[in-house]
């Protein structure tokens, strides 16, 4: 059973056979077991959701949020990102601790210093949305999701019905 959707950024060969022989994959393995089997138990509550477009709140809920909480991430939600006229906002700012984000959220008024406590950002999009690029027929969200970027590095938990855990 594949447990990954490669989209060509790392080899399938890797993936499927050296990653797996690594000393820090067979470290990690254990650690993880707990985590996997709660995102996989969220994965499998939402499927007779039929979660679609216009539905991102019922998807945060149901799933993003409880894999967050899984993966041992504190969060927040909607940061602004950036002043002016137009308010720009990742959906959310992710941090290593709740120290963390109780730092940041001191300095809230100071966008520079307000990230430079979180360990990445976080976008969600419905079930089966593209995150590589700007998709005009979306009539719900025609925007383009790598628009929020920190260190020119774009972090994102994708979701489809192709993904599989």
């Amino acid at each position: 059973m594949t447990l990954f959707r490669n989209q060509n950024l790392f080899s399938a060969n890797y993936l499927e056979r050296r990653l797996p022989n690594t000393a820090l994959w067979r470290e990690a393995g254990a650690k993880a077991a707990e985590p996997f089997a709660e995102v996989r138990a969220a994965y499998q509550r939402i499927q007779g959701l039929k979660l679609g477009p216009g539905e991102e709140a019922n998807l945060e809920d149901k799933f993003i949020r409880p894999v967050l909480k899984a993966l041992g991430f504190e969060y927040d939600v909607q940061p602004v990102a950036q002043r002016g006229p137009k308010k720009k906002r990742p959906d959310y700012a992710l941090f290593a601790s709740d120290k963390e984000l109780k730092g940041a959220r001191k300095e809230k008024g100071n966008l520079k210093r307000f990230f430079s406590h979180t360990l990445t950002i976080g976008e969600a999009k419905y079930w089966g949305r593209s995150l590589n690029d700007t998709d005009r027929k979306d009539t719900l969200d025609s925007r383009d999701p790598g628009r929020h970027r920190r260190s020119g590095a774009m972090q994102g938990i994708g979701t489809g019905p192709n993904a599989s855990l």
